[in-house]
């Protein structure tokens, strides 16, 4: 009897760009302020706003983006960061997603925000 084997290698793929041990940032809640915005919907032609976001697994140097612009980012602590979003980001209306990347490059699920006409 003759048997063959043959060596495999098995790769486990962490997600993006994960160390060992390290899990990914999680959005859970999003405000905003002044108040008067939504979570979700910015008015078009707008004035600037911050974004609170609030989750799991934020970290130091964490950075929020918008739609894949890096927002000035303040990390508060590993369950929240806050973001400015700039008046020239809501020039357009549509919709941008809303991530966090975490140094390691490990990224957040992504919140929509959506920027509509008034009215």
């Amino acid at each position: 009897m003759r048997f063959d084997f043959q060596a495999v290698l098995i790769t486990l793929a962490l997600g993006a760009g994960l160390a060992f041990g390290q899990s990914a940032p999680v959005i859970s809640a999003v405000s905003a302020s002044p108040p008067g915005i939504s979570q979700t919907l910015a008015p078009l032609s707008g004035g600037a706003f911050t974004l609170t976001l609030r989750g799991q697994n934020f970290e130091a140097g964490s950075q929020v983006s918008m739609g894949g612009t890096v927002l000035a980012t303040t990390f508060v602590s590993a369950t929240e960061v806050t973001a400015t979003v700039p008046a020239g980001s809501l020039l357009t209306a549509g919709t941008a997603a809303i991530k966090v990347t975490n140094p390691g490059n490990a990224i957040s699920n992504s919140i929509d925000l959506r920027v509509v006409e008034r009215g």
